[in-house]
């Protein structure tokens, strides 16, 4: 079990047997997600965004392509809104929380 230790400071949220996922490469959300982007700036820019979500969930554990996404929950997606809130500016913040919603 992963405890969310970037985010402890704020309110400890366990996800609940996470372990890191073998998707495979046209099932990856991630990689799903970010193919469908016109730009490569966008392409770049989003992939960050979700690295810096998997960083802050696992205190680098996993990476953006490992996070089982879909085992996220409401408290989880809270506690990672309130830490981008606390930590970036609210343009950053927003990307993050846009490219969370398009995984």
């Amino acid at each position: 079990q992963i405890m969310t230790t970037a985010l402890a400071t704020t309110t400890p949220v366990p996800l609940a047997a996470i372990v890191p996922t073998g998707y495979e490469p046209d099932r990856n959300p991630v990689l799903v997600y970010v193919a469908r982007l016109s730009s490569k700036h966008s392409k770049r820019a989003m992939r960050q965004s979700l690295a810096t979500i998997a960083n802050l969930l696992t205190g680098g554990a996993m990476d953006e392509l490992a996070l089982p996404w879909g085992q996220l929950r409401y408290q989880h997606t809270q506690a990672i809104r309130a830490k981008l809130a606390e930590q970036r500016s609210a343009a950053t913040a927003n990307r993050h929380l846009a490219a969370l919603r398009g995984v």
